[in-house]
């Protein structure tokens, strides 16, 4: 899942499609029904399952841009919706605050982005400090802001206020600690991206809480959500509960580790799933650059059994479904499924 692009990654994986609009923003429509895990099915819910690993797994990764948190391969794109819009709050609690900030009082700002469009914020310095502290906060809306990338252009649109709870350093010099609670209100925050004159979109809304250790070897994020809903711009809605993510990143690699139930209603399938990668501990773990992981093992419940994806190495995954009372394996390439 890990590309050397070095770009973020998101839950979902888009196929190709032609819309440009940033999705239905018809997350509430994702289905609650436990999926029924069946031998024709299993791989398009490894798919999707997947797609939520390769969120954290590229979510360490240092980039401050934009297109930071987007990363393209081939027709597949993928968000993330963590750090794109952590990097980006905590940048512009660290760089907008005007020179003529009036404490206690919410000062409003315009920058214009890097390819055009603009991003609006508000910044509120709530315990009149006239610096960065905790119960700071600041709202960004984005109209039309698009970057450039290595030849891919993005588009954000939206709006979220991010609360710091906590906060030490300075993400700016990629050094730091903070605890952040992210609010995404509806119709949501939204990334369209252009790649070889195909549209790919996705929307995000809900709240989460963050937890983001950097420093100069590495990066660790720790994310939960229990109200996060995102929708596609090819028909795929989802929701998050008891959702929570922990990712490492250093020189030599990374590590990841995805639980909680993600509801999901799309052309390829529909209903919920659970995943688990604790209890035991099985994070997979990825060497630098390496498009598969080394180890590690994913177990997916649906409403009839479990589906367990397991490493196996050199860029193998054994998938074993134990469902009505059955057991079959299949052992297949991980970018089948993964989509790297």
């Amino acid at each position: 899942m890990k590309t050397g692009k070095a770009w973020l990654a998101m839950v979902v994986v888009l196929g190709a499609c032609n819309s440009d609009d940033g999705g239905d923003g018809n997350a509430a429509s994702a289905s609650t029904t436990p999926v029924q895990l069946t031998e024709t099915n299993r791989e398009q819910v490894a798919h999707s399952a997947l797609g939520a690993v390769d969120t954290a797994s590229a979510a360490s990764n240092p980039g401050r841009s934009l297109l930071a948190g987007v990363q393209v391969e081939g027709s597949h794109q993928r968000l993330s919706w963590s750090m794109l819009v952590a990097r980006k709050g905590l940048g512009l609690l660290y760089t907008g605050q005007p020179a003529s900030l009036v404490p206690g009082v919410v000062t409003a700002q315009t920058d214009t982005c890097p390819a055009g469009g603009q991003v609006e914020y508000s910044l509120n310095d709530a315990d009149q400090s006239r610096g960065i502290s905790k119960g700071d906060s600041v709202t960004a809306r984005f109209t039309a802001c698009r970057e450039t990338v290595d030849g891919v252009s993005g588009e954000m649109n939206g709006s979220m206020t991010m609360l710091l709870n906590e906060a030490s350093g300075s993400p700016l010099t990629g050094t730091g600690m903070f605890n952040v609670t992210v609010t995404i209100p509806a119709p949501g925050l939204s990334v369209a991206v252009i790649e070889s004159g195909q549209s790919h979109a996705s929307t995000i809304a809900g709240d989460m809480s963050m937890s983001l250790q950097l420093s100069r070897t590495g990066a660790v994020i720790l994310t939960s959500a229990d109200s996060l809903s995102a929708s596609t711009s090819d028909g795929e809605s989802l929701r998050y509960s008891g959702f929570s993510m922990r990712a490492s990143e250093s020189a030599t690699g990374s590590t990841v580790s995805v639980n909680g139930t993600i509801a999901v209603s799309g052309p390829a399938f529909s209903g919920s799933y659970t995943l688990s990668m604790t209890n035991p501990d099985t994070p997979l773990t990825f060497s630098r650059n390496r498009l598969y992981p080394d180890s590690g093992e994913v177990r997916i419940q649906g409403a009839n059994g479990l589906l367990t994806l397991t490493v196996q190495g050199n860029g193998t995954l054994a998938m074993t479904l134990n469902a009505d009372g059955k057991t079959s394996s299949k052992t297949v390439g991980w970018c089948s499924v993964a989509d790297c």
